[in-house]
């Protein structure tokens, strides 16, 4: 029988063996759900008062069975025992639940053998689960009882994934597993900010570590957390970890020269920029760690540096500092031979080539270099980056066929050599490919792969970027309320993540989902937010003529025509992006039709339509054929 996976520990997702398995309501998922967690035979009239409260007794009945009708007829067979007056989840040994597998994690936490180390797969194998609390950000309208049981079970859950986490970092702490044990309170604080204790044991594994700034710095972000939210200050726990770690810092301060003090300032950003977010102090860190380096002329610290500050521009959204400090580091690194830093440096900025939108091919060439140096050097996880950066470079540009082979060489090499950040990458870009291609089951599993393996990875930004492909792939398979849910999933990472790329990026996505859904209101709200923050970037391509669109449908006249003239100006500086000649014309298409002139809208569309075909944007053909009917049909009355 094939596998049934059920990760409930976050936003709902049901698997059967890899392929995401669909329900049509809300109400549908929850009912399955509540009959798999209570794990017990239910009666009819639970299941009726919860799920159709507001219903007469004739149509409760009626509702029930047509919804156990569908769960029986799509379930694997004999999953679902349906009976007269009750119906009972039929379990077995190919079904897993994140949800249980925590629970039984949390009550071996609770032994008094935790001290012994064979607990720590144990405990990882439940953390690796848990996105977030059970259920987050699931409801159902009109079934207030359902909703209470909700609470009660997220309360619960979040208790003993507190538990787990506790007891895992614990145990990595006592057993020297310093670096996994701050993976795994970083997850702990992402989880549940507002636990002192994750903060404390942070600490603790950064001191045992040796990493003293760090520690201090999560004492920080405690103390910050903590007067912001219930202005109180840190208890005495965290204030004597803090005083331990100042007074070997300064101990440490003393004896430390320029050199190794810009060590550990890099270090420092680094921890901030990856783990944290926190981009602002992470450039403040690594412009004081530039100073010594040039304090103590070593050339070698100086363009690490500058590749450290290349990177953290990058992620911050100034992509001319970056580009400056990473020629800067590329010239210094290519007097000094250090064909490992050129490498690094050649694919940042190949990154910071492909995000400013640069029209030449100077993004391939920079990529091609960096994959002939790490090649070399036997870093296939660094040559599944450049691959990924050509082929989101061609997918941006309109070059479909292009980006799927180089897609599904990055995808390839990363299984060959088992990285899950190679895979995850690689998904999104195949999610884009497939896409284009028409193949929205191919698209929609291929991203939720990518969210597995992203979240395996523990890189929240590739995680991003899967839910944004899927959320797209959902919308144009006429998931609306679906795709909004994911892009919703998507804002609340990106708002973590710091960064305006990501804030940018859903909010383009929003708009396009909002639009589906006819709420012009919330569509206009989230182009008026992407306009704002107006970053070009390789993704916005693929939406932004449904900007021009909801500004138009809300009369702001002026604002549509400067995002007009915006996407000409780029596609004069880049005439081959073929993305953008085919978005332009359905933006003119958008105009005709605001300006009630149909025949014209015609044009543009049917323009488009071969573009579309011509190209090979088969979504894109399909989308524009619905529209162009909706025309054709407006001329005729």
């Amino acid at each position: 029988m094939k596998r049934f996976t059920f990760s409930l520990l976050g936003t709902p997702q049901i698997f059967l063996e890899q392929t995401p398995f669909s329900l049509p309501t809300r109400k549908t998922l929850a009912l399955l759900v509540y009959t798999v967690i209570e794990r017990k035979s239910i009666a009819r009239d639970r299941l009726m008062t919860l799920f159709w409260p507001d219903s007469d007794q004739e149509h409760a009945q009626t509702s029930l069975r047509t919804t156990l009708g569908y769960l029986r007829r799509t379930l694997p067979p004999d999953r679902f025992q349906i009976e007269r007056d009750a119906v009972l989840f039929v379990r077995g040994d190919n079904i897993s639940i994140d949800a249980e597998i925590l629970l039984d994690a949390a009550k071996s936490a609770s032994r008094p053998q935790l001290r012994q180390s064979t607990y720590i797969p144990v405990f990882r194998a439940a953390v690796e689960n848990i996105r977030g609390d059970f259920l987050s950000g699931f409801s159902v309208d009109g079934a207030s009882d359902f909703d209470n049981w909700l609470v009660m079970q997220r309360e619960f859950f979040h208790q003993q994934a507190v538990r787990v986490f506790n007891a895992l970092s614990q145990l990595q702490l006592e057993t020297g597993l310093y670096f996994e044990g701050l993976h795994t309170t970083t997850k702990w604080i992402d989880f549940d900010p507002f636990d002192e204790t994750a903060y404390q044991r942070q600490m603790q594994l950064y001191l045992a570590g040796g990493d003293r700034i760090a520690a201090l710095q999560s004492y920080k972000s405690l103390s910050l957390m903590l007067s912001n939210e219930f202005g109180v200050l840190p208890s005495p726990q965290s204030q004597t970890l803090k005083e331990q770690a100042q007074t070997m810092v300064d101990r440490e301060k003393k004896r430390l020269d320029p050199e190794m003090e810009c060590i550990a300032l890099n270090r420092m950003a680094i921890s901030l920029s990856q783990s944290t977010y926190e981009l602002e102090q992470a450039l403040n860190l690594l412009r004081q760690a530039l100073h010594l380096a040039g304090q103590s002329d070593n050339s070698l610290y100086r363009a690490e540096t500058h590749w450290n500050l290349a990177q953290t521009y990058f992620y911050h959204g100034s992509l001319e500092s970056a580009l400056h400090h990473a020629n800067t580091a590329l010239d210094v690194a290519r007097v000094l031979g250090r064909d490992d830093l050129i490498g690094r440096i050649l694919n940042t900025i190949a990154y910071v080539k492909l995000w400013s939108g640069d029209p030449s091919t100077d993004v391939i060439v920079w990529a091609d270099e960096a994959f002939l140096i790490f090649e070399r050097l036997h870093q296939p996880m660094m040559q599944v980056d450049c691959l990924t950066i050509k082929a989101n470079s061609f997918l941006s540009k309109g070059f479909p066929e292009q980006g799927f082979q180089y897609a599904k060489e990055a995808l390839s090499l990363s299984e060959t050599t088992q990285n899950d950040w190679g895979i995850a990458s690689a998904s999104y870009n195949l999610g884009l490919a497939f896409l284009d291609q028409g193949e929205i089951q191919l698209a929609e599993s291929q991203c939720q792969r990518g969210i597995l393996y992203s979240r395996t990875a523990g890189h929240p930004p590739l995680v991003f970027f899967n839910l944004l492909v899927l959320g797209h792939v959902e919308r144009e398979a006429g998931k609306f309320d679906k795709a909004l849910d994911t892009h919703s999933e998507a804002l609340q990472l990106g708002m973590e993540l710091k960064s305006p790329y990501f804030r940018f990026l859903v909010a383009t996505e929003l708009c396009a989902d909002y639009l589906s859904l006819r709420n012009t209101e919330k569509a206009l709200e989230n182009a008026l937010v992407a306009r704002k923050l107006r970053i070009r970037v390789p993704y916005s391509d693929y939406t932004r003529y449904q900007e021009t669109e909801a500004l138009l449908h809300a009369d702001y006249w002026e604002e549509a025509m400067q995002e007009t003239d915006f996407i000409r100006e780029q596609l004069l500086a880049d005439p081959h992006n073929r993305r953008l000649e085919y978005f332009y014309q359905r933006v003119l298409a958008a105009w005709a039709s605001a300006e009630n002139k149909i025949d014209d809208a015609k044009i543009c569309l049917e323009q488009a339509a071969n573009q579309a075909r011509q190209w090979g944007f088969q979504t894109e053909l399909e989308s524009t054929k619905r529209e162009l009917s909706r025309i054709e049909d407006l001329l005729k009355r």
